[in-house]
């Protein structure tokens, strides 16, 4: 499915023919060697500079040309949430998972026609950084621009807005819509005019600890409705003046409200207190278990606080994603089942260490997951 300029309602600009024509051959995974990267965090053999280029328009194409014919029963909304928005001003942020997020909808009608559109996710980060025409607010890897020492400290003590859903889209309670990302909470949208509803009222037990960071990709149990994730909290513990790191695994029920904007009940599954924290980054479900995985790449709590030292005495943030976390290969990976109704957890399989994305499949066979 691809642009067509032709009966549109908004023929495409210059600029935007430009982006679409095709004038080398495409380049391929396995044609990068890792030791031709630049230097730096990612060395992988692929400049991420030239992927960092920022949209400037909200584009509506209501005639999209079909090249072949699109099934008469195919249709729907694909769906999905990138960064794409990575200066202000004179300031940049530091890493890709910082840029303001903006959503892309390719529609599939039942005429054998298909619409696109791209609008920004409207959050009170994105808002704030517009408004000021600079880095205004905190962000997951990247700081508000103040010359000032004070400022600095001030802001220290300000609460984080905790609004860029940039990386993944989500559907619960049947039929509501949010965008997560690794530090945002999850923002609400709806489909047809993909209107920003903000962050999603909570009324629950979770509401009372500290925000939920690093939530993995959820997963929808299709039979059921339910909606499950996890994430990791930051507890405060009294006795020992200190925050204590547990993973929040908990579920949404098919039963919670389906209007926009109102308020849902988090259902808690179990809490796990873990010394060695590691974003997941997703889950896995079988039809009994909650299938996750714990890489030894925790948070990395020097790193973070030398980053924002550095901030607070120069002004200039460097932290990224890879200084939030520390590669520690001597750990072993644990699996970890949990009864998705109980909260039960098995004792923790553990093997080598090894780094993952995504689970392709998981389903038990003969008590065995």
């Amino acid at each position: 499915v691809t642009g067509n300029t032709e009966g549109s309602p908004r023929a495409a600009s210059p600029a935007q023919l430009k982006a679409t024509g095709v004038d080398a051959p495409p380049r391929l995974v396995t044609d990068v060697n890792p030791l031709e990267g630049p230097e730096g965090t990612y060395n992988v053999g692929i400049d991420f500079k030239g992927w960092l280029v920022s949209a400037n328009e909200e584009i509506e194409d209501l005639n999209l040309r079909v090249e072949g014919t699109l099934p008469a029963w195919l249709r729907g909304s694909l769906v999905h949430a990138g960064p794409a928005k990575f200066e202000f001003g004179e300031n940049e942020f530091v890493d890709w998972v910082d840029g303001q997020a903006m959503l892309y909808r390719v529609r599939i009608n039942g005429d054998g026609k298909a619409e696109y559109r791209n609008k920004w996710l409207d959050t009170s980060n994105h808002r704030a950084h517009r408004e000021a025409g600079r880095i205004a607010v905190r962000e997951t890897c990247s700081r508000p621009h103040l010359p000032f020492i004070w400022d600095r400290i001030k802001y220290m003590f300000e609460p984080p807005n905790n609004e860029n859903g940039n990386l993944h889209i989500s559907q619960f309670a049947n039929s509501r819509l949010c965008s997560m990302s690794v530090g945002s909470a999850l923002v609400e949208f709806e489909l047809s005019e993909m209107k920003t509803f903000g962050k999603i009222p909570f009324n629950d037990v979770l509401s009372d600890g500290n925000i939920l960071i690093f939530h993995a990709e959820p997963h929808l149990d299709h039979v059921t409705g339910e909606w499950f994730t996890c994430a990791i909290q930051l507890v405060i513990d009294k006795e020992k003046f200190k925050l204590t790191p547990e993973y929040v695994v908990y579920s949404i029920k098919p039963d919670q409200p389906k209007e926009l904007g109102a308020e849902l009940k988090r259902n808690l599954i179990t809490r796990i207190s873990t010394e060695h924290p590691s974003p997941v980054h997703t889950i896995a479900l079988t039809k009994k278990y909650i299938v996750m995985i714990q890489i030894p790449y925790p948070l990395n709590w020097d790193g973070m606080l030398n980053a924002e030292g550095r901030w607070l005495l120069t002004g200039q943030y460097e932290g990224n994603l890879n200084d939030y976390n520390t590669w520690e290969p001597h750990r072993p990976t644990l699996i970890r089942l949990i009864d998705r109704e109980t909260g039960e957890q098995l004792p923790p399989f553990e093997t080598d260490p090894f780094f993952f994305f995504h689970c392709i499949n998981s389903f038990e066979e003969d008590n065995c997951v």
